[in-house]
């Protein structure tokens, strides 16, 4: 946002979010520092805004509670950026994500945010930017995995730390897995290992189904086949929320994908 956004388009009003403020502004001091030594600016740690010549800047912003993100809505920016973004949950970052829009005419609005795997907002970020990304399918969507040796300027004694680490956060913080969701029950699911490209159903000797109800979660049917091997492979998906399981709306939504 700093050192290109805002030096590239005059009177940017740019918002960096994070939860807790005084990290937001301990983080901010410590980037201002390494990044802007020889961009002229300003900044203000008591306002916590940072303002270059041309009239750009950069506000940090903080929310202790989901609830105080309440205080950004109507406002807008022309950028956001949302550190930790899966201390959200979905909902909320929708709402901020509401804040992004522009008057000027030679500026596209835009969202930056940055996360671990983990936390309350795993699975909608997953699915909204990581998945694209491992399916191919990206389109309004950008995700740049980087993991601790992606850094250079990491002391060795952190990857220490990190491979010191057990269970799903050593996956996720470690080796940077979104394949992860703490207390999920299959910990040893490996993308790389259970993920078969291009499956030949023809290899099935046995199809089957199943299904956990849900309403207020989803509900899901499972499609499934046996190979002459034994292996057991999950062919297809359905998942719905606020759907009743007798209904003809399910039936038919899973014949489908059976067909």
């Amino acid at each position: 946002m700093g050192a290109d956004d805002c030096q590239r388009v005059p009177g940017l009003k740019c918002l960096l979010l994070r939860k807790v403020g005084k990290a937001n502004i301990e983080q901010f001091e410590d980037l201002r520092r390494r990044l802007f030594g020889k961009l002229k600016h300003e900044f203000s740690a008591y306002r916590g805004v940072l303002a270059f010549a041309n009239g750009s800047r950069i506000i940090a912003g903080h929310f202790q509670t989901e609830k105080e993100i309440d205080a950004y809505l109507g406002l807008e920016y022309d950028v956001i950026g949302v550190e930790e973004a899966t201390t959200l949950t979905s909902r909320k970052y929708q709402d901020i994500s509401t804040c992004c829009r522009t008057s000027k005419p030679n500026w596209r609005p835009r969202i930056y945010s940055t996360t671990n795997p983990g936390g309350v907002g795993h699975a909608w970020y997953r699915t909204r930017f990581v998945a694209p990304l491992l399916e191919g399918r990206e389109a309004e969507t950008r995700f740049i995995p980087a993991r601790v040796n992606d850094n250079a300027f990491n002391n060795p004694e952190y990857r220490k730390v990190l491979e010191a680490l057990s269970g799903w956060q050593k996956r996720a913080w470690l080796n940077g897995d979104w394949d992860i969701a703490a207390g999920q029950y299959f910990t040893s699911f490996r993308r790389e290992v259970h993920i078969v490209q291009d499956f030949d159903d023809t290899r099935a000797v046995e199809w089957f189904a199943a299904l956990d109800y849900g309403f207020a979660h989803y509900t899901v049917c499972l499609l499934g086949c046996r190979d002459g091997d034994g292996n057991i492979f999950i062919v297809d998906e359905h998942a719905e929320r606020l759907w009743l399981t007798m209904s003809s709306q399910l039936a038919t939504a899973f014949a489908q994908k059976c067909g």
